[in-house]
């Protein structure tokens, strides 16, 4: 009897397993064109010609798109080709607007619209393959100094006005700090690649920056209203406090914003995205409040960066052999990256609170005091979205930065910079395959191509939300989220973390040295 069984559902099983195969590559190859769909039935809001999707009962981020099969579909399919205002120039500098393919190539000269089509050698690259020449990627024939002559022009063939966007991300703002010092056209694929008209932008030019430098950024702010160029500039020295100081400029002026955007980003101007802006909104939602700041005990060996005090000499910081008063208050010193993901109320901390205003006035004749900060503001108990946790790019539990030091397992595939390296084209495939959200760093002048491919390959998934996702198990797992996941501080009102800052004062008081 169950030998006769086995025999009537063996074939009722086959054909199960066999229709679901089926039906499993019919949306390997229909999920493109499905995403094409929904975006062309999405509404158009009043910011910029933003395209909100709607028709997905679900938002994308629970569509848990395995990453593997994201990537072979991103390589395997051709953008859908689909009609978009382009913006040429007429007699007069006057705009006249007409409908072209943005996936051709145009015979006018003054089509100056960018094409982010990822090229045969960047999926070569991506895929790993040992390309002995460097691929030639199409670049503009239009200057950045020209096109912002017109802003309208501007934007369209850079792609500004035409970013899908969904209700998630417009619900869930974001601000973007940028410091740069050289480079301007660099800063700017930066720029309009983390872009979006809801979220908000400030961006510091070293003071020492060449004039030219200054003036293309404040030209590219003229054309974009959420962008804020610092006017009162610092003159940033290497390892010296004055990061810090251009930091917290951009911290103001983007808490004076009146978009209440939800986490502040720092970049500098030589970093680059890995995620979309839908899949950086996913990962900080699922961080559930906490920061996203690399902390850990600061090493003994290092600990003359803070012990000697260090002076400006001629440009450049030197220590002297004067001691260092020890800090006011009995502190663990932490060490850290000088970027992270800051959630707002962290942020109004760092300018508010009384004891890191003293710690920050500490740390102004100290080496490299950008990387105490904020890594040991974030174990303070009352720091909003701080953690005592140990978190550290060498275990990867920093999910703001991928990064390779020429300490690290990882084969660097550019050249070392300051012990960082500085991507090549030959380490595409090990960025696409991070689940970090910005790469530390690129260098146009030494190698254009990296940057190039990056950007067609996030636009690619970007005008594919069903492509968009972000690994949920790495996130999960980062131990400042374990630690958040365990606990409500939806219930924790400003008095319980008063509180907790009193009992710490009582603590540690401030003694005078």
């Amino acid at each position: 009897m169950p030998s006769r069984c086995v025999q009537l559902l063996l074939p009722i099983g086959v054909t199960y397993t066999l229709l679901v195969l089926s039906i499993w590559n019919a949306l390997i190859f229909l999920g493109p064109i499905i995403s094409s769909k929904l975006q062309a039935k999405g509404d158009v809001t009043s910011r910029a010609r933003m395209r909100v999707f709607t028709g997905m009962s679900k938002p994308p981020m629970d569509v848990g798109v395995p990453v593997r099969f994201k990537l072979l579909t991103v390589l395997k399919f051709h953008p859908h080709k689909t009609n978009a205002t382009i913006v040429k120039t007429g007699p007069n500098n006057t705009d006249d607007i007409i409908i072209a393919n943005k996936t051709e190539s145009s015979s006018g000269s003054d089509d100056c619209t960018l094409n982010f089509e990822v090229t045969d050698q960047c999926i070569s690259l991506i895929k790993g393959a040992d390309v002995k020449t460097k691929p030639i990627i199409p670049r503009p024939h239009c200057t950045l100094g020209n096109l912002l002559k017109n802003c309208t022009r501007y934007r369209y063939a850079h792609g500004y006005e035409d970013k899908p966007v969904t209700s998630e991300e417009l619900e869930y703002p974001v601000a973007f700090a940028i410091k740069m010092h050289t480079s301007p056209e660099q800063a700017e694929q930066l720029l309009r690649t983390i872009y979006r008209p809801h979220n908000v932008y400030c961006i510091h030019v070293d003071q020492k920056a060449e004039a030219g430098v200054f003036d293309t950024m404040k030209s590219i702010a003229r054309c974009l209203d959420n962008v804020e160029v610092i006017d009162d500039r610092t003159t940033v020295v290497y390892m010296s406090s004055a990061t810090i100081h251009a930091e917290m400029k951009c911290m103001k002026r983007l808490l004076e914003s009146k978009v209440k955007w939800k986490y502040y980003i720092n970049l500098a101007g030589q970093e680059f995205p890995l995620r979309t802006n839908l899949e950086i909104v996913m990962m900080l939602k699922r961080l559930n409040g906490a920061n996203d700041i690399e902390s850990y005990d600061h090493p003994r060996f290092q600990e003359w960066r803070f012990k000697k005090k260090f002076l400006i000499t001629d440009g450049k910081l030197e220590q002297t052999n004067v001691d260092k008063e020890p800090f006011g208050y009995d502190i663990q010193m932490s060490k850290g990256s000088a970027y992270g993901m800051f959630k707002r109320e962290f942020v109004q901390f760092v300018l508010t609170d009384d004891v890191a205003r003293k710690l920050i006035n500490w740390l102004n004749d100290t080496s490299s005091p950008e990387e105490n900060l904020w890594a040991t503001l974030n174990t303070l108990p009352w720091a909003p979205g701080g953690t005592y946790v140990e978190t550290r790019q060498t275990f990867n539990t920093h999910a703001s930065r991928a990064l390779i030091w020429n300490w690290d397992r990882d084969v660097c595939h550019g050249t070392f910079v300051r012990s960082v390296c500085v991507f090549g084209s030959g380490d595409l495939k090990w960025l696409t395959s991070r689940p970090n959200v910005i790469a530390n760093k690129f260098n146009n002048d030494l190698d254009p191509v990296p940057l190039d491919c990056l950007e067609s390959w996030l636009h690619r998934r970007l005008v594919h939300p069903l492509l968009q996702t972000v690994d949920k198990h790495y996130i999960a797992n980062l131990p400042h989220v374990k630690y958040y996941n365990n606990i409500d501080f939806s219930n924790l009102s400003t008095k319980y973390f008063q509180e907790k800052k009193r009992k710490w004062l009582k603590k540690h008081p401030w003694k005078l040295f």
